[in-house]
């Protein structure tokens, strides 16, 4: 999925079927949800539907689509909801289909909520954008990995991919669900059917600004390790990298997937330049903004996007203790974040989406109440939120995975 140097960004909050605004803590009375994961995906789409329009969007502005279930067998329910839904709005264009990436969660936000959506939309510039050089990506000493996209750069977002055939049928026929046994094995076919991806859209490997690696046993995420260093061995760097181990995946064999996004540098015809930098809450229903803890959407217009790599208590790699205590590890975490905002020069107010990866969704309020006490509550950025299995530390309960702008 291209998308056109000089576009206004949206990152949206994850949406479930329950209302868009409502109290936090839970409320039952507004979060009552019927158990049929149809019936659910019906309002939620209903509900994102018109939060598009109150932003000015349409679903042809989605370019990533995250979607979130608890039960994989709900696969079909929610794709056939879903497709109904947007073949029957008036500006349909049934033949635009946003890159995606389908994963299994054990939990989400809303108990009883079996499907999630987590989206990103783009609104094309109206004119032609500056060039400028290409950033270099480079690894910042003491920091993890940092991509930093500029205003000016197209940004491709790739849909994950399993061992499994990239085109293949939905619902899945088992014929074409013979994947390699070993994650070794699966970890290089799925490599070796982006490399020809890559080809078609005129990037390589070291455009890549932004890796997720998703496995259903951590034991396998070694693979992902092997194969990226042989893969992206001589370049100056490797890109940011958040690796969960969550409950399920797509097709019943695979074992792991990997999604990726990418820049193709500055359009070459530019004689226009940029403009002021903008990065803005969205609230459709202000009256109702004091009643979540985040934004249903944030603007981003005319400023560099930041990938970073997935935060959690630790570095990746790095020996230490965890505390048991979630209040501790989130203001761990945080620490890492602000060690990356400082690098940058950035602030909490250029955070513009965290999916919260969290082992026991009973403990968001306490890393609620710990995100509120060092960072307020006057910004609050785009959130979805998701329970996984395993995260990359033995301990860790809570990992961010944040982008920045400006």
């Amino acid at each position: 999925m291209l998308v056109p140097a000089g576009s206004e960004y949206f990152f949206l909050s994850g949406v479930s079927a329950v209302p868009l605004y409502h109290g936090h803590p839970h409320l039952p009375e507004e979060t009552a949800l019927p158990d049929d994961a149809g019936e659910q995906t019906r309002r939620m789409m209903r509900t994102m539907t018109d939060l598009l329009a109150r932003l000015g969007l349409s679903w042809s502005n989605v370019v990533h689509m995250y979607e979130f279930l608890t039960d994989m067998r709900d696969t079909d329910a929610v794709h056939g909801n879903m497709y109904r839904h947007l073949v029957e709005l008036p500006d349909a264009d049934e033949s635009w289909t946003p890159a995606s990436t389908l994963i299994g969660v054990n939990r989400l936000s809303t108990p009883g909520a079996r499907v999630e959506f987590d989206i990103i939309a783009a609104r094309p510039p109206s004119g032609p954008v500056g060039a400028r050089p290409r950033p270099a990506r480079v690894e910042l000493p003491g920091h993890g990995p940092i991509a930093s996209v500029a205003s000016d750069e197209e940004l491709l977002w790739m849909s994950g991919s399993t061992a499994i055939d990239f085109y293949h049928h939905h619902p899945h026929i088992e014929d074409e669900e013979d994947v390699p046994y070993r994650a070794s094995g699966q970890v290089a076919k799925i490599f070796d059917m982006f490399d020809p991806v890559l080809d078609f859209m005129e990037v390589g490997w070291g455009d890549v600004v932004k890796l997720y690696e998703w496995a259903t046993d951590s034991r396998d995420l070694a693979a992902f390790d092997a194969e990226i260093g042989r893969r992206l061995a001589g370049l100056p760097s490797h890109p940011p990298r958040t690796t969960v181990d969550i409950d399920a995946l797509s097709g019943p064999p695979a074992r792991l997937e990997l999604e990726m996004i990418a820049t193709r540098g500055p359009r070459p015809t530019a004689p226009a330049g940029p403009g002021s930098p903008v990065v803005e809450l969205l609230h459709p229903q202000p009256e109702k903004a004091h009643l979540i803890p985040y934004a249903p959407a944030v603007r981003v217009a005319d400023a560099p996007l930041h990938f970073l790599s997935g935060l959690g208590p630790l570095a990746t790699g790095a020996a230490g203790e965890i505390p048991d205590d979630i209040q501790l590890q989130t203001r761990m975490t945080m620490d890492r974040l602000d060690a990356e905002l400082a690098a940058l020069g950035l602030g909490w107010r250029n955070v513009v989406k965290i999916i919260e990866q969290v082992i026991d969704i009973r403990e968001i309020d306490e890393i609620g109440a710990a995100l509120a006490e060092r960072y307020g509550t006057s910004w609050t950025p785009a959130v979805t939120l998701t329970e996984v299995d395993a995260l990359p530390h033995e301990g860790a309960r809570v990992q961010l995975d944040v982008i920045l702008a400006g």
